[in-house]
């Protein structure tokens, strides 16, 4: 069971709040909490963490099983389905209400749970937390070194896409932290993206 909640604190710098969460879903077996993370140099990126946010926890029956969601390709590919939809109805959004796509540079973080099992989706750079009973803590952070994250919304935009790839030095790294029990800081590996 996921028990969540979520507090945001504003940048110095900023005007506008760009971070937004959702959490649990009801028209679902699987329970969720989505974090989505505007980028400050993009316009309304407070309404397109909103509109990413809501989406995928809309979309989150078409996952499937979570058990299913830890094996490799074919969920990887139906991950990417599933955001393209989510992309998709929040471009449409909006549009619809007078701002451009652009409002969707942002990053989107999930914790799914079949009650089981619990599945991390990390789309941007940001990181996950999980608490174990013996009172550890493992830290998964993704980083993208050159400061050009990946945003879903370059899995529905070949040109931004491209862009993005041609950055030098932009291959992301996951590195995994233990937090003991005790408050230290135990092993910290980077692990490679395909783990």
């Amino acid at each position: 069971m996921i028990q969540s909640d979520a507090a945001f604190l504003i940048g110095r710098t900023h005007k506008v709040c760009q971070d937004y969460a959702v959490a649990d879903n009801s028209h679902t077996d699987l329970e969720s909490v989505w974090l989505s993370d505007g980028c400050s140099s993009s316009s309304n990126t407070d309404i397109g963490a909103r509109l990413l946010s809501h989406g995928i926890q809309q979309r989150l029956s078409e996952f499937g099983p979570v058990g299913e969601a830890a094996a490799g390709d074919l969920q990887k590919s139906l991950l990417d389905a599933v955001l393209r939809k989510t992309i998709r109805s929040a471009a449409r959004s909006a549009r619809q209400i007078g701002i451009t796509r652009s409002a969707l540079d942002a990053t989107l973080l999930g914790l799914v749970s079949d009650r089981e099992t619990v599945s991390a989706v990390l789309c941007g750079d940001g990181a996950v937390v999980f608490g174990m009973q013996d009172g550890t803590r493992d830290v998964y952070r993704l980083q993208y070194p050159a400061g050009y994250p990946y945003y879903p919304v370059y899995a529905d935009d070949r040109d931004r896409l491209s862009c993005w790839k041609r950055v030098s030095g932009n291959q992301y790294t996951v590195t995994r932290t233990t937090l003991l029990s005790d408050g230290s800081v135990g092993e910290s590996v980077t692990v490679t993206p395909e783990t």
